[in-house]
């Protein structure tokens, strides 16, 4: 998870157009990639929580459909328009504000404003963006009113990272004020009134707490160590433990631990990845847990998508009722490919020369035609992902196309954790 505090700086700017271009559009294209989590400064321009209008409540619930492959690298898509444009937005509890794809900037007009950027995830100066005036923008026949200003940004590798088109994130300025059912048995999500009643089908009723900047997290155990601040973040294709305790349980169980190729908005480095023997949130122990290490911690899908979820969040609850997955043991890659899609093209972002892709002759660069004579370019990008996680000494015969020749290669997947 990429977490940004922004913070207004000097004069509005309007005739200002350079755009900080956040990650290139393979720097997201990672196995463990966290989507951006924008931390906003106390501006109230920034910072902005709506009310429902009576015809809006009359119109709830609002049922959405959810893809499959949450948990396992795929984000929460809800549909939605900006402008009357028809997009989608990832439904993204670790942002602050709604903010919006730069697809959209001819739409916002010109500039406001100027803010700094701040990576807090590890405590580097990112750069500078430029503010615009919310646009027109709905969920549904919800209206999104969010912030007064909101900011663009570079959504391109996301957009290679999940293989589809994105409008921008929806933050907790628009989530706070409704109740939001996830249901990954049934593949659905529920806008709820938020008067509606708390049911005893809802499952454990779990406290959670808001940060400054309107950020849920709730208390949690890793290993039998408390970590007070764990951040709900349904944006995040992973989850996170913090560093230093990261590594002081990694050297207390031994635990054996892979590195990611991890982007932030100040540059890119190799973080650990490790799984913990237990994680306990409420009355619930879960064994085996994927995590990497953070700057801070934080609960993603693949922790959420093992129940139905309810955010209360005017109440400050959150409900946990176990699903289908609850038991499930997420695998991690074995191939040591890290790969992306644009254009119905899988390609190769980077490869791990110690791992098995190295050992096979993989480059950045290859177009993946087929996997085991089955062709990959109408596939959804985390089912591809998951081939890659097939299991321990599963050979692979991959076709792969370099410049103008096409290549057969033999992949023998290593499980690393």
């Amino acid at each position: 998870m990429l977490l940004l505090k922004i913070n207004v700086i000097g004069p509005p700017i309007r005739k200002m157009r350079k755009f900080l271009k956040i990650l290139g559009i393979f720097l997201g294209l990672i196995l463990l990639f966290g989507i951006y989590c924008y931390r906003l400064g106390r501006d109230s321009s920034l910072t902005y929580k709506w009310e429902l209008t009576e015809d809006e409540r009359s119109r709830l619930p609002l049922e959405f459909e959810i893809d499959e492959g949450i948990g396992e690298g795929n984000v929460i898509l809800v549909p939605g328009s900006v402008g009357g444009e028809h997009t989608q937005f990832v439904l993204d509890t670790g942002t602050t504000s709604t903010i919006f794809n730069d697809e959209f900037q001819s739409l916002l007009g010109e500039p406001v404003g100027s803010v700094s950027l701040t990576d807090t995830n590890e405590n580097k100066t990112a750069g500078n963006k430029q503010t615009f005036l919310f646009p027109e923008a709905f969920i549904g026949p919800l209206r999104i009113r969010g912030s007064e200003k909101t900011i663009l940004i570079d959504c391109s590798s996301m957009e290679g990272t999940l293989g589809v088109n994105i409008g921008g994130l929806l933050g907790m300025d628009f989530l706070k004020s409704v109740i939001i059912q996830l249901d990954f048995d049934r593949q659905n999500i529920n806008i709820l009134n938020p008067d509606s009643k708390p049911s005893r089908g809802w499952g454990e009723e779990i406290p959670i707490n808001f940060r400054r900047d309107g950020i849920p997290y709730l208390s949690a155990s890793v290993a039998g160590n408390r970590i007070s601040q764990m951040v709900i973040d349904t944006g995040s294709t992973h989850n996170k433990i913090p560093r230093e305790l990261f590594d002081r349980i990694g050297r207390e169980k031994g635990l054996p631990y892979a590195l990611i190729w991890f982007a932030s908005a100040s540059g890119t480095s190799f973080n650990k990845l490790a799984r913990f023997g237990s994680l306990r949130v409420g009355s619930s122990e879960y064994e085996g847990i994927l995590a990497s290490e953070g700057g801070i911690g934080s609960l993603g899908l693949p922790f959420l998508s093992r129940h139905v979820v309810t955010f209360d969040f005017p109440r400050g609850r959150m409900y946990l009722k176990p699903g289908n997955q609850f038991n499930k043991v997420f695998a991690a890659d074995m191939s040591g490919l890290r790969i992306g899609k644009r254009d119905d093209e899988v390609s190769v972002a980077s490869v791990d020369p110690t791992a098995p892709a190295g050992a096979a002759g993989f480059k950045r660069g290859d177009i993946i035609i087929s996997i085991n004579n089955v062709p990959v370019h109408r596939q959804p990008i985390w089912r591809v992902r998951e081939l890659f996680k097939s299991g321990d000494g599963i050979e692979l015969e991959v076709l792969i196309r370099r410049e103008t020749e096409e290549i057969p290669l033999a992949l023998t997947l290593k499980k690393w954790l």
